[in-house]
C-alpha cells in the first residue's frame, strides 16, 4: 500500500515499482497471494521498474531470483545475474542471488565467495547473516556457520531464530547445547517448528522419549 502511494505521487519512480514487486513476491511466498499470480505480478512490476531505470540492480536481482527459484531456469538466471552484477557489483541483493545460483549448481567455492561478499556489504543484516550461515552449513564449515548464527543472535535477539545453530552444533557433537536450544524453542509461538525440530535433535542428545513424542505430534 505504501509503495502504491509513492507511485501515485510519482509513477516514474523506479524504486517504488521494485519495492511493490518485492513486497508482492513476499506475499506470494507466505501464502497471502496465490503463488503463480503473485510471482507474475512481481515479475511484471520489476520489469516495469527496469523500463524506468535499466540500472536498478535490485530489480535485476529480483527477476534473477524468480528465474532461479520459481522457474528453475538456470541459463536465464545466469544471464540475469550477469546483468545485475554489471550494474550493481557491490549490491548485496545481487551478490546473494549469485551465491544462491552457485549453490543450486553445487559450486560451493563460488557460493561462499558471493555469500561472504554480500555479508561484507551489509554486515549487520539479519538476512545476510542467516544466509551466510546457511551457506557455510551447506559447505560443512561448522565453525564459521556457528559464528555467523551467534553473531545474528547477538545483534537481533529474538528476531534471530535459535534453531539456526542446531545443525552445526549437532555436527560438532555438542548435544547438551543442542538440547538446551531445542528447549528454548518452547518459548516460540509456532508449535510445529518446535515439534519438528525436537523430533530431529533430541534423539542424538539422548532424550529419545521427547524426540518420539515430537515425531508422534507431527504425524
Amino acid at each position: 500500500e505504501l509503495f502504491e502511494r509513492v507511485i501515485d505521487v510519482d509513477p516514474n519512480y523506479a524504486p517504488a515499482w521494485y519495492g511493490k514487486a518485492r513486497a508482492t513476491r513476499a506475499m506470494a511466498n507466505f501464502g497471502r497471494l496465490e503463488l503463480d499470480e503473485g510471482t507474475a505480478l512481481a515479475r511484471r512490476w520489476a520489469e516495469h521498474a527496469l523500463e524506468l531505470d535499466p540500472e536498478l540492480a535490485d530489480a535485476w536481482a529480483l527477476i534473477a531470483r524468480m528465474a532461479l527459484i520459481y522457474d528453475w531456469d538456470w541459463p536465464a538466471a545466469r544471464e540475469l545475474i550477469d546483468r545485475a552484477l554489471d550494474v550493481g557489483p557491490s549490491n548485496p541483493n545481487v551478490l546473494e542471488v549469485a551465491a544462491r545460483y552457485h549453490q543450486a549448481l553445487g559450486q560451493v567455492d563460488e557460493m561462499l565467495v558471493y555469500a561472504e561478499r554480500a555479508l561484507g556489504q551489509d554486515p549487520l543484516s539479519k538476512v545476510r547473516l542467516e544466509y551466510a550461515g546457511d551457506a557455510h552449513v551447506y559447505a560443512r564449515n561448522w565453525d564459521r556457520a556457528l559464528e555467523l548464527y551467534r553473531k545474528n543472535e547477538a545483534i537481533h535477539g529474538q528476531d534471530a531464530w535459535p534453531g539456526d545453530a542446531l545443525i552445526p552444533l549437532m555436527m560438532q557433537g555438542r548435544y547438551d547445547e543442542v538440547a538446551e536450544r531445542t528447549d528454548a524453542l518452547l518459548t516460540w509461538d509456532n508449535e510445529i517448528y518446535f515439534q519438528l525440530v525436537s523430533a530431529y535433535t533430541l534423539y542424538p542428545a539422548g532424550r529419545r522419549a521427547a524426540a518420539a513424542a515430537g515425531l508422534d505430534w507431527v504425524i
